[in-house]
């Protein structure tokens, strides 16, 4: 008897990574897998560092809920600390299944903090970049996050026809525990994009941000990435107009 033909996956939605099963890490706790990296100013105090950006996020969480209308806001962001990292610090936000965009709420401030909006200035940190999810350092659990995260941005385009787009893909290794290859990361996220899309090096409309740090490693797309300054909340500062 034969079989019937097996379905094509529909490239709109998110697809379910296999082999590797994604799971939170345990560092994470209650809190979910979603947040800010956050970089030291110098070789200023991490811990520092993670204190000055969670009193930012709280100081910026209700205005951000009154203009995102989130489903479920943030309640809090509290600091946690990365396996074998010794150059970035994760704040992780709650509750667990908090619904906003991490990606446009970090716009979001890096622009409110360009225009001298009065929050609490963050003076140890050196930038905080959005996270939409975390794992392990590993090629499969990137592959996992990637085809998280990547299809949520670009099922929208992908729906509406949209036959082609510009990217690139922006690597860090912040001091990571296992090594990785640039060639290989890029090659993961460019299986993840719907046909057509190009590499833009130049003047990119999308940056999937693949970040390493200790034993963890994260990920997130921006539109946007040089106007955002790459996320350094010293320069949005300097940005601000003098009172």
């Amino acid at each position: 008897m034969s079989q019937p033909p097996s379905s094509q996956p529909d490239l709109s939605q998110p697809q379910a990574s296999q082999p590797h099963a994604l799971q939170k890490p345990e560092w994470i706790g209650d809190a979910a897998p979603c947040g800010f990296l956050v970089t030291r100013v110098g070789h200023g105090d991490l811990a520092l560092s993670g204190d000055d950006c969670c009193a930012l996020v709280n100081a910026a969480k209700d205005a951000w809920q009154k203009h995102a209308k989130d489903a479920v806001g943030i309640t809090n962001a509290v600091t946690k600390t990365i396996p074998d990292s010794t150059a970035a610090i994760f704040v992780a936000l709650e509750p667990a299944d908090v619904s906003t965009d991490v990606t446009a709420f970090g716009n979001w401030i890096i622009e409110r903090m360009s225009e001298g909006v009065d929050w609490p200035k963050p003076t140890h940190v050196n930038r905080m970049i959005p996270v939409e999810c975390v794992s392990d350092a590993s090629m499969e659990a990137i592959d996992a996050i990637s085809s998280i995260v990547i299809p949520k941005h670009f099922a929208k385009l992908t729906r509406e026809g949209t036959r082609s787009s510009t990217y690139e893909t922006h690597f860090e290794d912040l001091s990571a525990a296992v090594p990785l290859s640039n060639a290989a990361i890029n090659r993961v996220v460019g299986s993840k994009l719907p046909s057509g899309y190009q590499i833009d090096l130049v003047n990119p409309a999308h940056t999937i941000m693949v970040c390493c740090a200790g034993s963890a490693s994260f990920m997130s797309v921006c539109e946007k990435y040089d106007a955002h300054l790459h996320y350094n909340v010293h320069q949005a500062m300097n940005k601000a107009p003098v009172a």
